[in-house]
């Protein structure tokens, strides 16, 4: 299934921080009324994406097909409306820090300490590719 939105019903704040990398482009606008969390948005040039977060007057937004610049149109789909153009200052669009296309996959899971016995053993397993 897909994910439509990963924040839980009623919380408040944004999901990404400055402390993690994420997969989104970030842009500044100036009709930030003009979004909302789960708008589909699409670029004149072919892009697609879905806001995530708003954040003052930066959005993200998750690419399904990423083409954007910074003089791309946008338009929001899921209102029929279309929008102003980005703010261009840089950095803006800011390009995502995990690299969607390489087929790695970032998994992290937080699990609680393993507590082991003073005379066990581990066999450890290691994969190593080149």
């Amino acid at each position: 299934g897909i994910i439509k939105n990963i924040k839980a019903y009623g919380v408040l704040g944004d999901i990404y921080n400055n402390d993690m990398g994420d997969a989104t482009y970030t842009i500044q606008v100036s009709d930030v009324g003009n979004y909302h969390d789960d708008d589909v948005i699409n670029t004149d040039s072919g892009g697609l994406f879905t806001v995530i977060q708003i954040s003052g007057n930066l959005v993200k937004l998750l690419p399904f097909i990423d083409i954007i610049s910074e003089t791309s149109a946008l338009f929001n789909v899921t209102t029929s409306q279309a929008l102003a153009n980005m703010v261009v200052a840089n950095p803006y669009p800011l390009v995502p820090q995990i690299n969607t296309k390489t087929g790695d996959i970032v998994y992290v899971q937080n699990f609680l300490p393993i507590e082991r016995q003073v005379g066990q053993t581990e066999t450890p397993t290691f994969y190593i590719t080149f």
